[in-house]
């Protein structure tokens, strides 16, 4: 994935990474990033981080 950018939770190892594929994002955990991934547009990650921003989903 290009553009790789970690988010870590709270000092835990609870981390995934995000990056630019094609025209969408890409997420994948980080202790297993030959694992699933799970791709979307940037258009619905946009509203997924307004959700989170807006407090609209328990995290």
């Amino acid at each position: 994935m290009a553009q790789e950018q970690l988010y870590e939770r709270g000092g835990t190892a609870e981390c995934v990474e995000l990056g630019v594929v094609g025209g969408g994002v890409a997420v994948r955990d980080s202790k297993d990033p030959e694992g699933p991934r799970v791709a979307v547009t940037r258009g619905e990650f946009a509203v997924f981080v307004g959700r989170i921003k807006a407090g609209g989903l328990d995290l």
